[in-house]
């Protein structure tokens, strides 16, 4: 059957054209005819791919050396952008905290006329709430002894005293805190524009500078390690040419033979 002689035809008959004569002459031709017969095929296969990675090897490191001066200047580029960065130590929220202290400080005058009148009223006057509860404390305590009820009334007041004197203690600590010091607004508006200087070059806020610090950082030590790549790159280079020179030794040989 025509079938039978199609699938066995290989092993018993060669077909020849008109002109296949002329692939011999071809040099191409001539060695894969050489390496089939020296069933080299698939060890010239491996030498093939052996010699690409070799190429590919060679030209990474190639690469790498190229960009040697690029990378120093780089390098110090990043390094000064770091330290610029760092020497601000900057921290999360401190921008919004200084524009308000800001808005506090160019009103301290009103505000410490405020916060005195919020004290008297509360705790230094002697008509203030507190000497007020104090008094009213002393009557419920009083007629405590006549009622049962009263007991109960006074500890609400006892409760709202208590909350008298820590607001009281909060004014004090406040007017402390934000005690308008000679050049404290000064300070204050050097830092805002040390933080808009920091912005206009690495983002629009303490959040975006940050981030750009940690990408710098990863960078620099990315540059910095290349000196170790190439290092690294040499080896592979050489062991991968050990490997092509076996090969291609072992492929000779067989073609030789």
């Amino acid at each position: 059957p025509i079938k039978k002689i199609k699938e066995n035809s290989e092993y018993f008959i060669d077909f020849y054209g008109q002109n296949d004569h002329v692939f011999l002459r071809q040099t191409e031709n001539q060695l894969d005819y050489l390496d089939s017969f020296a069933q080299a095929l698939s060890l010239r296969k491996e030498v093939a791919q052996t010699a690409h990675l070799l190429r590919k090897l060679i030209n990474q490191k190639n690469e790498l050396e190229r960009k040697n001066n690029e990378r120093e200047r780089r390098l110090d580029f990043l390094e000064y952008q770091i330290k610029e960065i760092e020497k601000a130590d900057l921290s999360l929220g401190e921008e919004e905290a200084l524009r308000n202290e800001r808005e506090i400080l160019r009103n301290a005058e009103k505000i410490n006329t405020l916060v005195e009148e919020a004290f008297e009223l509360s705790y230094s006057n002697d008509l203030s709430i507190s000497a007020l509860l104090s008094r009213l404390t002393n009557i419920i305590s009083q007629l405590a002894n006549y009622s049962q009820e009263f007991k109960e009334v006074n500890e609400s007041i006892t409760q709202f005293s208590i909350s008298i004197r820590e607001f009281s203690d909060f004014l004090i600590k406040f007017k402390e805190r934000h005690s308008d010091s000679p050049g404290k607004l000064d300070i204050n508006e050097e830092r805002l524009s040390q933080i808009e200087k920091l912005k206009r070059k690495y983002g629009q806020s303490i959040d975006d500078i940050l981030a750009f610090l940690t990408n710098a950082k990863f960078e620099y030590n990315e540059l910095n390690s290349s000196r170790e790549k190439i290092a690294d790159l040499n080896k592979e280079v050489s062991a991968a040419f050990e490997d092509y020179r076996e090969k291609v030794g072992r492929l000779s040989l067989l073609r030789q033979a």
